[in-house]
């Protein structure tokens, strides 16, 4: 216990560092690549060992649901209306009053966005991501503010995303209860945020016995959820439509397939320009915000595996928008390549692999090392 006590302080010590100092995470050049290398497989195998019996933990520490259904009263939930000239902030439970407002577009989309661990609608991946479709002319923006619950002890965040998805389900229920087409649901979520926006599916499908028209999971959390049952995180059977994004696979991400389409930029795992996980695991949304504004700018195309990509042997007849262009009725897995600098775009030049790895990692490849 005290041994994965403290593995789970030093992933929380490197990760805050590497929060401290992602900006050296977009730092082009072979260094990076070769630190990288380096570090990836070490932040994989202290993962596995740190959150490889979650459950387990969370009951010596009565941090599973059983011992913490006190919290399904989340009085503190909020959710942020955004509009092109303004902001309104309302509780959750309040939601379904937004559907009088003269602010509200009945005939459009109702997109919401799901924020990680230790995140709010006023950091990067919230704002990233609104700004974008604000810009793209979106109408009804929301975003969920859940800081309250899931800001720190991510043992409990994991736990408690649960009962925080269910709550959100509540109140979409609540919507389609006064004429919101469940059809027209758009939830956007990242890392823990995919899970509550799966739980939101499952609550919306439970109460209507309809769901909800489409989830988009950017790099949906690995850690406590890898060994979970579709029932106990996202999954495609959550709406008509769900596509996932996997870019940070083994570490805070996870690896399999967990939707109709599942795409996997750079091999999901680390992301060019890149040292740092973390950094991986925001380009999720990074990718995201871009395709919104620009929706053909990563075309994927549909391979069995990365060393299928690599060896040209993919469906050429099989290409698919990762992000906001990706369409309902695309299903299988989807791989790519991108740049390491902002917008990251390379167009169809994405499809067709191109060797960028690092002289450490293409020989630790070779030998089968890690």
């Amino acid at each position: 216990m005290t041994h994965w006590l403290f593995l789970m302080s030093a992933l929380l010590v490197s990760s805050a560092s590497a929060n401290i100092f992602s900006s050296l995470g977009d730092v082009a050049g072979a260094a990076t690549k070769e630190v990288a290398a380096v570090i990836d497989p070490v932040e994989k195998t202290a993962m596995t060992v740190m959150f490889g019996q979650c459950k387990e933990v969370k009951q010596m520490l009565g941090l599973d649901h059983k011992n913490i259904q006190d919290d399904r009263n989340l009085t503190l939930l909020t959710v942020d209306f955004f509009t092109k000239s303004s902001r309104v902030q309302l509780k959750l439970t309040e939601l379904s009053s937004i559907t009088s407002s003269e602010l509200f577009k009945p005939k459009e989309a109702l997109i919401v966005f799901l924020h990680g661990f230790t995140d709010n609608p006023d950091k990067m991946s919230s704002k990233a991501v609104v700004d974008s479709l604000l810009k793209k002319g979106a109408g009804n923006i929301l975003a969920l503010d859940a800081s309250a619950y899931i800001d720190f002890l991510y043992l409990r965040a994991s736990t408690i995303i649960r009962f925080i998805g269910e709550a959100m389900g509540k109140a979409l229920a609540d919507m389609v209860k006064v004429g919101l087409d469940p059809a027209a649901v758009h939830l956007v979520g990242h890392s823990l945020g995919s899970h509550i926006a799966g739980f939101a599916g499952k609550t919306v499908l439970g109460l209507t016995g309809s769901r909800i028209g489409r989830i988009s999971g950017l790099d949906p959390a690995g850690p406590c959820f890898v060994e979970m049952d579709k029932s106990q995180r996202l999954s495609k059977n959550d709406a008509d439509y769900v596509d996932v994004i996997h870019t940070d696979s083994g570490v805070f991400g996870m690896e399999d397939p967990l939707g109709h389409a599942d795409y996997y930029p750079n091999r999901g795992t680390e992301q060019p320009g890149c040292m740092f996980q973390v950094c991986s695991h925001d380009r999720a949304w990074l990718y995201f915000s871009v395709s919104v504004i620009y929706p053909r700018g990563f075309p994927a195309i549909k391979c069995r595996s990365w060393k299928d990509f690599q060896e040209g042997n993919c469906d050429s007849r099989s290409i698919s928008l990762m992000g906001y262009g990706s369409q309902p009725g695309t299903e299988g897995r989807y791989y790519l390549q991108t740049a390491d600098k902002y917008p990251y775009m390379l167009s169809l030049n994405g499809v067709k692999y191109v060797d960028t790895e690092g002289i450490v990692k293409t020989f630790r490849n070779a030998v089968g090392l890690w």
